[in-house]
């Protein structure tokens, strides 16, 4: 993995983007606990969830020799945003992944930070049996969903909590539209691919607002690797941290590299990035 710095902008703004070279490798660790703590240590989180408790299986970070992507106090003092694009070394104009720091305006960070408390208003999902062993945190969906394991007639509908029965829930239901676009809009500029992708896709499904992508609202919410595989990208955007830096943080395991989140943080990711998810934050997908 190699990476340069490039600046351009006007005198209005400037942006200043690190573009890291990647070569995509295929991981080895599905399902297992990402920590950044040594074998056996007793400050790790241990297990909480339903059966086979003790099989789950603790991997290191510090054995796997990822990439760390943190953000870099000069560059956000001298730009206000620090930008880390994941290029792909057989292909360097295709982008894979990306992550900015301080991305928001002081102003949406806080409704978008204010907002995420209104995500409980939904019912909490149920875990896959693949994550039944380590069930650390909640997660609140807000959008539409194909059911997985849906009845015959079964389609693309709503999650349990979204019925719209009084003003708190058309609140809900305004607050998830605008959240998803001021998501959207703020990665245009630094990575207009993705962004175009999204907008594409979104003519084809439901949606509230110009993007048809579902939200999910995570609290302390930590599993353990896996793929996902969504229709185009994810967007993770870090609400709040209150929690040593080292801790809680997202591990794309397949581009080689472990981003150290902190508030106000976004992470871009393609539709195969395998993730282990140690994070307390706001996620929209597809």
């Amino acid at each position: 993995m190699s990476g340069q710095r490039i600046a351009f902008g006007s005198a209005a703004l400037l942006i200043v983007v690190t573009y890291a070279t990647i070569s995509p490798r295929i991981p080895k660790i599905h399902e297992k606990v990402v920590t950044s703590y040594p074998a056996n240590d007793p400050d790790q989180l241990p297990p909480i969830g339903k059966g086979r408790v003790n099989s789950t299986d603790y991997v290191p970070l510090m054995d796997l020799g990822l990439r760390k992507i943190s953000s870099h106090a000069d560059v956000v003092a001298q730009c206000g945003w620090d930008v880390t694009l994941l290029v792909d070394a057989s292909s360097p104009n295709t982008v894979l992944a990306g992550v900015s720091f301080d991305i928001f305006s002081y102003e949406d960070f806080q409704k978008i930070y204010c907002d995420s408390s209104v995500g409980k208003e939904t019912k909490a999902i149920k875990r896959g049996s693949q994550f039944h062993r380590f069930e650390w945190g909640k997660i609140h969906p807000v959008g539409s969903r194909m059911p997985t394991g849906g009845k015959p007639g079964d389609t693309y509908t709503g999650y349990a909590g979204m019925e719209v029965i009084d003003i708190s829930h058309i609140r809900l239901l305004f607050t998830y539209a605008a959240d998803v676009e001021r998501m959207v809009a703020v990665i245009a500029p630094i990575h207009p691919h993705a962004a175009k992708e999204l907008w594409q896709l979104s003519s084809e499904v439901n949606s509230l607002g110009g993007i048809g992508m579902t939200t999910y609202y995570c609290w302390n919410f930590v599993v353990p690797q896996h793929v996902d595989c969504n229709a185009t990208w994810t967007i993770a955007l870090q609400t709040c941290k209150e929690a040593p830096a080292d801790e809680f943080n997202f591990v794309m395991m397949d581009l080689g590299c472990y981003v150290e989140t902190a508030e106000n943080a976004l992470c871009t990711t393609t539709t195969t990035t395998t993730t282990t998810t140690t994070t307390t934050t706001t996620t929209t997908t597809t």
